[in-house]
């Protein structure tokens, strides 16, 4: 009796996978905040792709804009990218699953190959998502970042988590919204969380290994090289070593203000635990304030540093060099 119990309920699954596979995620859902779409398979995330991406080339219509998807399990072997062009002000729930790349393939953003991570560039909020997997984009080139290309003005990442290796950084390349709660465990070139930071990040870790001995590059434990905006970076955490050929921190690579009467960047409660190796402007929590002038508009405040800080010139605990 017990045989033909287990045979049933694997009946029962496999049945619903395939019903899973073949149907459209609008069958599960009406995309409401109440009730969402589901999203159960990797035909499901196909099938999010090409509405995505036809939204971004036809200005007449954004079907997906204003609309819930929830991730119902983790979903192994994705090979398209999510929303390339543009996942518009909309709300996708990760659900706390984990989508794992297809490290055989390319993930390919139809129908030209792209160079964006798993969500191309987004004006909407994502939460609540893990990323697994060796992603390779591309002609055999290693991603731009571990889950999303830009993060859009009024666009929020919460408690996402990258845990593949990236060309530059672990969560987004570019944010000019929101990253909270994030973390990064991929080994990345320039930046734990994000390359360009010209909003908010709060509430970030990086245990990642970043490594780029570039001359010029600039590298950072949480961010690269960040602009004015306010409450900047807050409460974030290296725990990675961070190596870079020029301008190197802890959290930060390089910080700019603005002029006057632009908003003050605030740098606050922040950790470095990570070795900091870098050349000149080396700093453990800040390496180059970029201009003497802007540096009225940017405050630094309850940092700790505890790592080793090296370099060739203009090396400090919490701050390596404030620029000319």
């Amino acid at each position: 009796m017990k045989k033909y119990f287990l045979l049933f309920l694997m009946l029962l699954v496999f049945s619903n996978i395939l019903l899973y596979s073949q149907s459209s995620f609008t069958n599960f859902g009406s995309g409401t905040e109440n009730d969402p779409y589901q999203l159960w398979t990797k035909e499901h995330l196909i099938e999010l792709t090409d509405s995505v991406y036809n939204d971004f080339y036809d200005l007449n219509q954004c079907w997906h804009c204003n609309k819930y998807f929830r991730l119902m399990q983790n979903i192994d072997s994705v090979t398209y990218a999510i929303g390339f062009g543009s996942f518009k002000p909309a709300y996708f729930h990760g659900g706390g699953y984990t989508i794992t790349a297809d490290s055989s393939v390319k993930i390919i953003s139809p129908p030209f190959i792209s160079v964006g991570p798993l969500f191309s560039s987004i004006g909407g909020c994502i939460d609540s998502l893990t990323l697994n997997g060796n992603i390779v984009i591309g002609f055999e080139a290693i991603g731009l970042s571990g889950i999303f290309r830009s993060v859009g003005i009024l666009g929020t990442v919460s408690n996402c988590t990258n845990n593949v290796d990236a060309l530059y950084s672990g969560i987004a390349y570019l944010n000019y919204g929101t990253i909270i709660n994030c973390i990064n465990n991929g080994n990345v070139a320039s930046a734990g969380i994000t390359i360009q930071n010209n909003y908010k990040v709060i509430s970030c870790i990086n245990t990642g290994t970043i490594f780029n001995t570039v001359s010029t590059a600039t590298v950072g434990g949480i961010v690269s090289s960040a602009n004015n905006g306010h409450d900047c970076i807050s409460n974030c955490i290296n725990l990675g070593s961070v190596t870079g050929g020029g301008s190197v921190g802890g959290i930060i690579g390089s910080l700019s203000g603005g002029g006057t009467g632009s908003p003050v960047c605030l740098v606050s409660i922040c950790f470095n635990y990570g070795y900091i190796i870098g050349n000149v402007g080396v700093g453990g929590i800040l390496g180059m304030i970029i201009s003497a002038y802007f540096k009225h508009n940017i405050s630094i405040s309850n940092c700790i540093n505890t790592g080793v800080v090296e370099g060739n010139s203009n090396v400090g605990a919490i701050v390596g060099q404030e620029g000319p």
